[in-house]
C-alpha cells in the first residue's frame, strides 16, 4: 500500500483544489467575456451611428462654406480687375 505523509495530502488537496477553482474561473471569465463582446458591439453600433450622425449634420454646412468660398473669389477677381482697369483705362 502506498503510504502517504500529511504533507503528501496536503498537495494532493491544494492540487485538486486549484484544479477545481481554475476551471470555475475559467468557465465563469469566459461567460462574463461573452457578455462583455454584446456590449462592446452595441457600443461600436453606438459610436458608428453618432458619428453617421454628425457628418450628415456637417454637410450643410460644408456646401454653404464652398458656395461663400466660390463667392467670395468671384468677388476678389471682379474687385482686382476694377483696380487694374482704374489704373489702366486702355484695358
Amino acid at each position: 500500500m502506498i503510504e502517504l505523509t500529511i504533507l503528501d495530502l496536503l498537495y494532493l488537496v491544494l492540487t485538486f483544489f486549484l484544479v477545481i477553482v481554475g476551471t470555475i474561473l475559467t468557465l465563469v471569465l469566459l461567460r462574463v467575456f461573452k457578455i462583455l463582446s454584446v456590449g462592446v458591439e452595441i457600443s461600436n453600433y453606438y459610436w458608428q451611428w453618432k458619428k453617421m450622425l454628425t457628418y450628415y449634420s456637417q454637410v450643410p454646412f460644408v456646401i454653404k462654406d464652398k458656395i461663400f468660398d466660390m463667392l467670395a473669389e468671384t468677388d476678389n477677381s471682379e474687385k482686382q480687375s476694377q483696380k487694374t482697369q482704374e489704373k489702366d483705362p486702355m484695358l
